[in-house]
């Protein structure tokens, strides 16, 4: 471009050569610089596709669920029908921290398991489950340190 302007201006051709010179040099220092940076862009490439292929193996994402359960040790098992007439219930008690905290905690499991039965046909049998339920309790609360209880009812 300075070249061309110099011609333009008519500055006298064997004056230009200088700046011919240089401008030719420095289009082979651009070249040899392109060049370069071509074949460490081409180096670097090859080193990343490589890096990726050792450090991301994968090359094939899974699709299905895995199961906790195995069921090639599990068995399936069949129950009559009378099976179903049985009624669970279960009921967690925290047991709160006060002076009279053992025999509260007693008289609310025991509540619980008297209000179980006496919704079912045995409720003749209520109150003495609830005693036994009452005692059990008192009995581990007083022995050991409790922080809660889990009953379970079934009949």
């Amino acid at each position: 471009m300075i070249y061309h302007q110099m011609v333009a201006m008519k500055v006298d051709i064997f004056a230009l050569e200088k700046i011919n010179d240089e401008v030719l040099e420095l289009k082979k220092e651009m070249t040899k610089a392109a060049i370069d940076l071509g074949l460490h862009t081409l180096v670097a490439e090859r080193a990343i596709r490589l890096l990726k292929a050792k450090l991301f193996r994968q090359t094939k994402i899974s699709k299905q669920v895995e199961s906790p359960m195995d069921y090639d040790l599990s068995t399936v098992e069949k129950f009559p029908l009378s099976f179903d007439s049985l009624k669970f219930d279960v009921q967690f008690f925290q047991v709160q921290t006060s002076a009279d905290a053992s025999t509260a905690h007693s008289a609310s499991v025991s509540a619980y398991v008297q209000q179980s039965y006496s919704s079912s046909e045995q409720s003749s049998q209520s109150a003495q489950a609830a005693m036994s339920a009452h005692a059990s309790t008192m009995s581990q609360v007083t022995t050991n340190s409790l922080d809660s209880t889990i009953v379970i009812t079934a009949f």
